[in-house]
């Protein structure tokens, strides 16, 4: 049996920070330490009297931030395919270093919070789950640790009477190495699951002399003496802190209350009414998470006597408007009612950007602006002319190819939802980034739709992997394929857009990792609220049979053209100028189906309408629902579908109630585009795509739903980065080639320079 102590390093870790701290321990402790190249592992211990070694890999409250989570997973996860046993007494582990800092007290010392994320990160993989984690408090406890490990392996399996496993494994594991002595291996958590049934029984046994020399017996001294320490103090489960959860969960529950009392009295009389829900303090805060963004709506609706109303959710107020004017006085006071602060509170929640990046893209850049700002205004001039018609045009193509399979046999059944999903996906990707495109990988592609739509938990931001694993996960994995295309060079050979949202934050110091991140949130612009409008737009045009034959009609005489070779050729510049009726009918669904709810931060206190007071720190939201359907704007139509009512271009004085009024959309009537000065920069690019995709489906197909009945299927509010109501469930539909323009061959065109739309805004 060998008796000198050595350790192998790999080469790798003298590139992390965790070095500088740990190597000076390995060398003070008297030890050989030899390099090697080695990448599968950091370390190999090989210490005195064990004919033991183990491989470690080294992790830090560090690999476990969101930007590192990932890959410190698959890095576990390849690790343990490791195979140690063709070397004989070799073993695998994970050293936890649970700061990579001397801790100043034995409290301090003790925090479990990173070894309990460490292993729900680990439980995920099936391959790796089976890894021990070996903790250690600090760098001068890790040869202690490992040598308590290898002391416990030395000893092998032990023989002990069966018990029935005690159902809270976890916490009993949690419990444990949250003692205020050396922390445990995970051998020594299995021996206890095993020894004692349950928590009680264990808590029972650690305070009595012959459960305190049972657990002696199997352990050792020093373990039965950390164990009796944490039943003995203040650590006790079953009295102390049990008693203790009780008492935080009623004193938090009374500082909740005490703050809502304090708000409710300290409503300023100028604030907007403060209106209540049926379910006390709470229900304004749980209606928002069950019903997502349409419950402002909802509210306003429900109080519409009231032009601005005040809803409390605890930690902020919302005031909400209803009023046409109001929303004018919101948009004359722009900066004192900003929507920038919503865009750190995206780049940080949704991109999962650190906090050194945020303070560089707040930071002011040599325009005068913060480099948000500079990123925003850079992307504007390449959505308009001539790099709106080179996107327009490889986009509009990219979609031809699958409305071609759309009715690919004479009677076919598909999800209409997930075809347009997958269609629009890959159109408007593809003509952002390029040939290098990152979601052509159909698993890159659903990687975005899962970040996508459970996007209202990842924000919550409450242990996201665990809570918003499908947002979390989709958002990691599409930041690494972002990433990898740009280090390929895949932005070289994209779009005006893409190269600008790359250059702009590069040229300021933002990593390539972070540029990834923070691009890995730009397809919500793209997609998720043009793949739902696209659905709800042929939705209400097929549905309607007198209104499908007419854009039928309009389209075929105005924008189709048959080519000398027989080819039936759609111009988008046709269906923007010649086609009034479907540009009317677009809008008329926008306006009908959208949730939209513009929203501004107060950031210092106003007054709105010389009525209202505004004040800093809390929330005003624009619910279209109530605004963008006021009687005072629409006439008495205001509730009906009107297709063509954007054709009009003055509104009648006995619909208005008021002589000479003029055209009364473009403030406060139409806000899916947002509302001026925060205006949807792609809203042509999107028009395009859907009216393009539209025109063509419909002239050449005819669609039913399975059931025979258009029946609006059930809507995600999970969803919260679309407007446009995207659904939770399939439509499925079938798909029947018109006979008319079955078998032809047909492509679109773009006429240069007549890419923007006549689109209202608000």
């Amino acid at each position: 049996m060998s008796t000198q102590q050595y350790i192998v390093f790999s080469s790798s870790l003298r590139h992390r920070s965790v070095w500088s701290v740990l190597s000076p321990v390995f060398e003070a402790a008297d030890i050989t330490l030899e390099e090697s190249l080695v990448n599968t592992h950091d370390l190999e211990f090989h210490l005195p009297d064990q004919d033991i070694s183990l491989r470690a890999i080294l992790v830090t409250p560090s690999c476990l931030e969101d930007a590192s989570r990932q890959v410190t997973l698959t890095r576990a996860e390849q690790f343990a395919t490791v195979n140690s046993s063709r070397v004989k007494n070799s073993h695998l582990a994970i050293v936890f270093l649970l700061s990579d800092k001397a801790f100043q007290t034995a409290r301090g010392r003790y925090r479990a919070d990173g070894l309990v994320s460490l292993q729900a990160l680990i439980f995920q993989s099936q391959s790796a789950s089976g890894l021990p984690i070996i903790p250690a408090a600090e760098p001068s406890t890790v040869l202690a640790s490992v040598q308590e490990h290898c002391n416990a392996l030395a000893r092998g399996p032990i023989s002990h009477p069966s018990f029935p496993p005690p159902s809270p494994l976890s916490l009993l594991e949690y419990v444990v190495t949250s003692g205020p002595s050396q922390l445990p291996a995970k051998h020594n958590l299995n021996v206890l699951s095993d020894l004692f049934p349950s928590l009680r029984a264990l808590s029972r046994a650690a305070t009595t002399p012959d459960g305190r020399q049972l657990i002696v017996d199997y352990l050792g001294e020093d373990l039965a003496d950390s164990i009796q320490a944490f039943w003995e103090q203040e650590w006790n489960l079953e009295s102390g802190t049990m008693l203790n959860y009780i008492h935080i969960f009623f004193l938090g529950f009374a500082a909740v209350l005490g703050l809502v009392v304090y708000r409710r009295r300290s409503h300023d009389a100028q604030e907007p009414p403060l209106v209540t829900s049926s379910i006390p303090i709470f229900g304004h805060l749980i209606g928002s998470l069950w019903y997502g963004i349409p419950y402002f709506g909802k509210q306003a609706e429900k109080y519409s006597m009231y032009p601005m109303i005040s809803l409390d959710l605890i930690v902020v107020k919302i005031y909400v408007i209803s009023s046409p004017s109001l929303m004018r006085s919101v948009q004359q006071n722009s900066k004192a009612l900003s929507f920038d602060p919503f865009i750190e509170f995206s780049a940080r929640r949704m991109a999962g950007l650190p906090a050194s990046t945020i303070d560089l893209l707040k930071s002011k850049q040599a325009s005068g602006n913060s480099l948000f700002s500079d990123i925003l205004h850079g992307m504007s001039p390449t959505l308009l002319g001539e790099p709106l018609d080179r996107m327009n045009e490889r986009m509009i193509r990219l979609l031809r190819p699958f409305i071609d399979g759309f009715g690919s046999s004479t009677s076919e059944t598909i999800d209409l939802y997930e075809w347009i999903r997958h269609a629009v996906t890959l159109a408007s990707t593809d003509s952002s980034y390029g040939d290098m495109n990152p979601y052509k990988d159909r698993k890159i592609e659903d990687s975005f739709w899962d970040f996508e739509s459970y996007l209202s938990p990842l924000i919550a931001n409450v242990l996201p992997w665990l809570t918003a694993r499908p947002a979390w996960k989709g958002r990691e994995k599409l930041a690494n394929a972002l990433e990898d295309y740009y280090h390929k060079g895949g932005h070289e050979n994209s779009s005006e857009l893409t190269l600008a949202r790359f250059k702009i934050p590069r040229d300021a110091g933002i990593t390539l990792r972070d540029i990834a991140r923070l691009e890995a949130t730009m397809a919500f612009g793209l997609l998720s609220n043009t793949v739902p409008a696209a659905f709800w737009v042929l939705f209400d045009i097929i549905s309607r049979d007198k209104l499908l034959e007419e854009i039928r009609e309009e389209v075929r005489q105005n924008a189709l053209h048959i080519l000398e070779d027989g080819t039936h050729m759609i111009d988008l510049a046709d269906l923007r100028d010649d086609c009034p009726l479907l540009i009317s009918t677009f809008q008329e669904i926008l306006r009908k189906r959208t949730s939209t709810s513009p929203t501004r931060f107060v950031t210092k206190e106003v007054m709105v309408g010389d009525r209202y007071l505004l004040k800093e720190g809390n929330v005003v939201m624009m619910p279209a629902i109530s605004i963008g359907r006021k009687p005072d704007v629409w006439g008495s139509t205001h509730d009906d579908f009107d297709a063509r009512r954007f054709m009009k271009t003055t509104t009648t004085a006995s619909e208005n109630q008021t002589e000479g009024k003029k055209d009364p959309r473009r403030v406060g009537g139409f806000m899916t585009f947002g509302v001026s000065p925060v205006i949807c920069p792609g809203r042509h690019f999107a028009s395009g795509e859907i009216l393009g995709l539209i025109a063509m489906t419909a002239l050449r197909f005819n669609l039913l739903p399975v059931g025979g009945i258009w029946k609006g299927p059930k809507t995600n509010a999970m969803a919260i980065a679309s407007i446009m109501n995207p659904l939770k469930e399939p439509f499925h539909v079938n798909v029947r080639p018109r006979k008319a323009f079955e078998g032809k061959r047909w492509d679109f065109s773009v006429t240069e320079g007549k890419s923007k739309y006549p689109l209202v805004i608000g």
